[in-house]
C-alpha cells in the first residue's frame, strides 16, 4: 500500500468515510426521558445511531466502510482506473447518505424503548459531524471521479523531455 497514489478525491473521501463511521458512535439526540408506569422523568439522555434508528444506522456504515475500501484499492493498484470506476459508483450512494442524513435533520424522530419515552429531543454532534462526513463523502468521490492523474503525480511533462524516434522502414 503505497499513500503517495492516493490523489486529494480520495484523501477527503477517506477522511469523510472515518468520520461518517465515528459518527455513529457519538450522540445524534440528546433529551429527556419519563418512566411510562410512573410519569416520572428519570433523567437525560443521549442517543447514538445505532440506538436510535433500525436500518439507517446500517446503511451508514456500509457506506462508511465502503468509502474506506475504495481508498484502500486507490493505495494499492497503480493504476486511476480502479479508483474512478469505484468512485463513480460511490457518487450516487453518498448522495443518497447525504439525504438520509438531511432528513434525519430536519424530522427529529420519537422514541420508545425500555418501558420510557424519550422526549425534548434535540440535535447532538454526531448528527452534525455525520452530516459533515457525507458531505466530504460526496465531495471526495466527486473529484476523484474529476481527477484522471495515473499515481497523483502533479508534474507535468515537458514536450523537450520526451525522446523522438525515427519512423520504421
Amino acid at each position: 500500500m503505497d499513500l503517495r497514489r492516493l490523489r486529494a478525491g480520495e484523501w477527503v473521501l477517506g477522511a469523510g468515510s472515518a468520520l461518517l463511521l465515528l459518527s455513529l458512535f457519538l450522540g445524534w439526540y440528546e433529551g429527556k426521558n419519563i418512566e411510562v408506569r410512573t410519569s416520572e422523568p428519570t433523567g437525560d439522555y443521549t442517543l447514538t445511531a445505532f440506538q436510535a434508528f433500525g436500518a439507517i444506522d446500517l446503511i451508514l456504515a456500509a457506506g462508511a466502510l465502503l468509502g474506506l475500501a475504495l481508498v484502500a484499492a486507490a493505495a494499492l493498484q497503480r493504476v486511476s482506473a480502479v479508483s474512478i470506476a469505484g468512485s463513480s459508483l460511490l457518487a450516487p450512494l453518498a448522495a443518497v447518505l447525504l439525504i438520509l442524513v438531511l432528513f434525519r435533520v430536519t424530522r427529529i424522530p420519537d422514541f420508545e424503548a425500555g418501558g420510557a419515552i424519550f422526549f425534548d429531543s434535540t440535535r447532538d454532534t454526531g448528527l452534525w459531524l455525520a452530516l459533515a462526513a457525507c458531505g466530504l463523502m460526496l465531495a471526495g468521490a466527486l473529484l476523484s471521479m474529476r481527477d484522471e492523474r495515473i499515481t497523483g503525480d502533479t508534474r507535468s511533462v515537458d514536450p523537450a523531455d520526451i525522446e523522438t524516434l525515427a519512423a520504421p522502414q
